[in-house]
């Protein structure tokens, strides 16, 4: 075996999770968002107030059939969350093309930035949304 190679462990995760991730990925052409069992915001219904997480679901679905402006209004995290799972999904399916893996290298303080960038946004996102509905 070539150094740096998956062996065959590595390969089964990787193609375990790509098939989820494929899954995951046909979910919103197969089911109807009502039609999940997802919990009631807690947050939502003692406040009448969204919470941060509110959208998300529908955002990740809106993204998944094409509907990018939507997804954006209804919660921007949901479609960085489609991206990043996209991306990972891309990559597993290439590693097990390739047989080797694919290491994708972002200095410390590139890591640092897009957390910050990535929280800021959110939590702004959501104060906006608080401010909308309150007035």
């Amino acid at each position: 075996m070539r150094e740096g190679s998956l062996n065959i462990s590595e390969r089964l995760i990787r193609l375990i999770i790509s098939g989820v991730l494929l899954l995951l990925f046909t979910l919103p052409y197969v089911v109807h968002l009502e039609d999940l069992p997802l919990p009631t915001c807690l947050f939502k219904s003692i406040t009448n107030l969204s919470c941060p997480t509110c959208g998300v679901s529908r955002a990740f679905f809106s993204t998944a059939q094409g509907f990018i402006g939507s997804a954006m209004q209804q919660n921007f995290v949901g479609l960085v969350i489609f991206a990043g799972l996209l991306l990972y999904l891309f990559k597993y399916v290439l590693e097990l093309i390739r047989g080797q893996p694919i290491i994708i290298g972002i200095p410390k303080i590139g890591n640092r930035l897009l957390l910050i960038l990535f929280f800021s946004g959110w939590f702004s996102f959501w104060f906006i949304r608080l401010l909308t509905e309150i007035m």
